[in-house]
């Protein structure tokens, strides 16, 4: 049952997290460089983290998992998709 809904609930917010990119133009207009040939939405990779966040918060609260390891994949992993969100939105250079 978990798995089923785990699979709808990231089905679901990849389709609104496509809404939105289209709606506000978050693209990623390709170049030499790129896989894609036409201009594709940004943002998709938010349903993984939804996801897999509430997995984690759920197996700490059901004590199937130590909440210290709990808390690291937490917070390196919204760290990091904080990041993903921040250089989708605005671009950041690769120094940073």
């Amino acid at each position: 049952m978990n798995a089923i809904l785990s699979f709808a609930a990231s089905l679901a917010i990849t389709v609104l997290a496509h809404h939105y990119a289209t709606a506000k133009k978050v693209m990623d207009i390709p170049n030499h460089r790129s896989s894609h040939t036409q201009p594709t939405p940004r943002g998709g990779g938010i349903s993984f983290v939804v996801t897999f966040s509430a997995y984690l918060a759920m197996s700490g609260l059901q004590n199937k998992s130590d909440w210290r390891l709990v808390a690291a994949l937490l917070g390196g992993g919204l760290a990091i998709a904080l990041v993903g969100f921040l250089d989708d939105h605005r671009g950041l250079s690769p120094r940073f």
